[in-house]
C-alpha cells in the first residue's frame, strides 16, 4: 500500500517506477484479498490449532459452510462492485467465527500447570472478538463508506487490535507451550519415579522368593520327618496290643 501511495505520502517516487513490476502493485488481489484472505486463515488455524493442541478434534464442516460464503461475498465487493461497508460486513464474522469458537477451547482446559496461559489467550480471544464486533456495528453504517487507511476511529482501532493481537497471541502461545513442555517434564519425571519403585519392588520380590521357598522346603521335610515317626511310634503302639506276645515283648513295646 505504501509503495501504491508513494507519491501521496511524499515519498518522491516516480510513477514510471511501478510500470516496472509484472503486476500491479495497486491491484485489490495485492492490497485487499491477499491479505484478509491470509489473516482469515490465521483465525482459522487459530481454532482448529487450540482444539488439536489440546487433544479435541475440532470442527471443520460447519464453520466452513458458515464462512465460505461469507467468503466469496467479501471477494464480490472487492473485485466487482467496491464497497468497503459490505466488505466489513461480510469480512468481520469470519474473524469472529473463528476466534470465538478458538477462545473457548482454552477456557475448557483444566490442567493446573497451563491456567495462566490458557486464560490469558481465552481472554485475548475474547477481546478480539469484542473489536471484531464493535468494527460490525460502526464502520458499515458511517455516514460517508471509508477508505481502508481514513483516519476513523473503526480503522483506527483494528489497526491497533491487529499489532496488539500478533504480540499477544505469541507471547500467550509462546508461554503456554513452554507451561506444556514443564507439565510433560515432570509428569515423566513422576512416571520415572512410580517406574523406579515398582522395579524396587519387584526386585525385592525376587530376593525373596529363594528364601521363601527353602523355608517351605524346611516345614515340609520338617513336617514329613515328624509324620514318619508318629506312624512308626502308633504302630509300635498297636503291636504292643496284638495278642500272642509273650510278656517281654509286650513290655518292651509299651
Amino acid at each position: 500500500y505504501v509503495l501504491g501511495a508513494g507519491e501521496s505520502f511524499g515519498f518522491g517516487l516516480d510513477a514510471s517506477f511501478f510500470h516496472a513490476f509484472p503486476f500491479n502493485i495497486q491491484s485489490h488481489i495485492f492490497t485487499k484479498l491477499l491479505p484478509t484472505t491470509l489473516a482469515i486463515g490465521s483465525g482459522m488455524f487459530f481454532y482448529f490449532g487450540a482444539a488439536v493442541f489440546f487433544g479435541r478434534r475440532p470442527m471443520i464442516k460447519r464453520p466452513l459452510v458458515v464462512a465460505l460464503p461469507l467468503l466469496l461475498g467479501f471477494y464480490w465487493f472487492v473485485l466487482v462492485d467496491s464497497n468497503q461497508a459490505m466488505r466489513a460486513l461480510f469480512s468481520q464474522p469470519i474473524f469472529l467465527l473463528f476466534y470465538s469458537l478458538g477462545a473457548p477451547e482454552f477456557f475448557l482446559c483444566s490442567k493446573p500447570g497451563l491456567r495462566f496461559s490458557t486464560l490469558f489467550l481465552g481472554s485475548a480471544a475474547g477481546l478480539i472478538c469484542v473489536v471484531f464486533v464493535y468494527r460490525i456495528c460502526t464502520l458499515p453504517f458511517m455516514a460517508s463508506p471509508a477508505a481502508i487507511m481514513d483516519s476513523v476511529l473503526p480503522h483506527i482501532i483494528i489497526f491497533a487490535i491487529s499489532i496488539w493481537r500478533a504480540l499477544v497471541l505469541t507471547f500467550g502461545l509462546l508461554t503456554l507451550i513452554n507451561q506444556r513442555q514443564l507439565l510433560e517434564t515432570r509428569e515423566t519425571n513422576a512416571a520415572l519415579l512410580r517406574a523406579r519403585d515398582e522395579a524396587a519392588d519387584l526386585q525385592r520380590d525376587l530376593l525373596a522368593e529363594p528364601a521363601h521357598r527353602q523355608r517351605q522346603y524346611l516345614i515340609r521335610d520338617l513336617h514329613d520327618g515328624v509324620g514318619g515317626v508318629t506312624a512308626n511310634l502308633a504302630l509300635l503302639a498297636s503291636l504292643g496290643q496284638a495278642e500272642g506276645m509273650n510278656s517281654e515283648q509286650k513290655a518292651l513295646l509299651s
